[in-house]
């Protein structure tokens, strides 16, 4: 006590060197575990390989906690080691990089070289002429064998002028596929199936299917016409559910076509409600079939396809574009 009176007056604080002094040494700092500082657990095993870890050497031993075996480190190597490891790391790395962006290069040139490709562009140009070539001399072989007055009315022009879509939307896959794979569909199948749906003017001259009308004002009510009816919905719903099993994205395509069926249902009800006479002409019926099936790997969808194409063709360039109602 009588050295802290000594020391410490009134209005006088001591400082640390005198405390410790006065009283005892500080405390001792806690300095962090090894292997908290140090995390053994994110190793990699190529550093036991290269020889920076050993379990064979005795210089420094440690247990992990984990497991029973003891892991050295050797400490007059290690600096070297680690630099050699991190400088071929970082090799590996710029290796990566570069192939990183000789993939990203060559991606980007097998896009500049498909749309610049002349080989491309011609065979769509080939593809296009055929299928044009194919609508219009059948539209003028019919027309002229019927004694049609004009062999190209004005609908089968726009057809001509809107040809560059349908050929994209409708038939491009087709050919391109066919010229690949199977020539027979454009030597043989499409053309064939196209005359067979320019034909179907013929069934006029048939008294039994000139009767045949899907209108709700002109329909014979009869058994023979309800079961010819039914068939046609039959293959219908054959055709289609065809193209749905054969397609990529089925669930979507089926909620489609339930959503389609359904708006089909309501406007038609809609339309007989307000006194509409319903008239369903068969190029609309031809459009659909031409427009649905495009699986080019099922023969069952190009023949439907091409007769489609011919029924709606033959519709248009006699009837012409005519309205689906009216009163």
């Amino acid at each position: 006590m009588s050295t802290f009176n000594n020391k410490h007056t009134r209005n006088k604080s001591l400082n640390e060197n005198e405390l410790i002094d006065l009283y005892s040494s500080p405390r001792p700092e806690k300095k962090r575990s090894w292997a908290s500082s140090n995390n053994l657990q994110n190793l990699d095993s190529d550093m036991f390989e290269s020889g920076i870890l050993s379990p064979k050497k005795n210089i420094i031993k440690r247990r992990t906690g984990k497991t029973p075996d003891y892991l050295s480190i050797d400490i007059e190597n290690v600096g070297n080691i680690i630099e050699n490891y991190v400088l071929s790391t970082s090799d590996e790395e710029k290796n990566n990089i570069t192939i990183h962006e000789d993939s990203e290069m060559s991606i980007d040139n097998k896009k500049n070289g498909l749309f610049n490709d002349p080989n491309l562009y011609i065979r769509n140009l080939m593809g296009y002429f055929y299928y044009l070539i194919l609508s219009l001399l059948g539209t003028i072989i019919i027309n002229t064998a019927t004694g049609v007055k004009n062999i190209i009315p004005l609908d089968s022009i726009l057809f001509v002028y809107l040809s560059p879509v349908f050929y994209k939307l409708c038939f491009r896959e087709i050919f391109f596929y066919s010229l690949k794979e199977n020539k027979k569909i454009i030597k043989y199948i499409y053309p064939i199936s196209i005359i067979t749906g320019f034909c179907i003017r013929l069934l006029d001259y048939i008294p039994f299917f000139s009767k045949f009308v899907l209108n709700t004002d002109l329909f014979v009510n009869t058994a023979e016409y309800i079961a010819l009816f039914c068939g046609f919905l039959c293959y219908m719903f054959v055709v289609f559910f065809n193209e749905l099993y054969k397609s990529t994205y089925r669930k979507l395509n089926f909620c489609f076509l339930i959503f389609g069926g359904m708006i089909i249902y309501f406007t038609l009800d809609y339309n007989i409600q307000k006194g509409y006479v319903i008239h369903v002409h068969h190029y609309f019926v031809g459009l659909i079939f031409h427009m649905v099936c495009q699986t080019k790997k099922s023969t069952i969808s190009v023949i439907n396809n091409g007769l489609g194409l011919g029924v709606f063709l033959e519709g248009i360039s006699k009837w012409g574009f005519g309205t689906l109602y009216y009163k």
